[in-house]
């Protein structure tokens, strides 16, 4: 699997790690593990710098999100309040990306966590470390 996922209880954050090619298949099984296995977390952060998304079409990581949503709807009551930040480093990354944020946004009922994208880990770091305005 490209994606490797690390929880850290304690401090709220899981951190998945994209290494190499990435499947939509691969990331439907990372929520899935990260809904129902390990328990979600109030904030996460999916490192995609190491990524290759030639092989992945952008639509299935969509739907992917999409799916999860209403899938673990229930769940997303455990990231009320919560931040999801992306790390990207390439134009098709960035692209899914700002494409799931805006999914986020359009969804109904609304995700109850947030959604940022960064170019820059200790950025993206910084911000999950801060409160959210409320």
């Amino acid at each position: 699997m490209a994606i490797k996922s690390r929880a850290y209880p304690r401090a709220g954050l899981t951190i998945h790690t994209v290494c190499g090619d990435l499947s939509s298949r691969d990331f439907r099984e990372t929520l899935r593990a990260f809904y129902t296995e390990t328990g979600p977390t109030l904030n996460e952060l999916w490192d995609f710098r190491q990524a290759d998304w030639g092989a992945v079409r952008v639509n299935d990581i969509l739907a992917s999100i999409k799916e999860a949503a209403r899938t673990y709807e229930a769940d997303g009551k455990h990231r009320q309040g919560g931040r999801t930040a992306i790390v990207i480093s390439t134009e098709n990354g960035f692209l899914a990306a700002t494409m799931a944020q805006m999914l986020r946004e359009a969804s109904k009922p609304p995700l109850p966590y947030e959604i940022d994208i960064f170019a820059d880990l200790d950025r993206a770091s910084n911000w999950l470390a801060q409160r959210p305005e409320r």
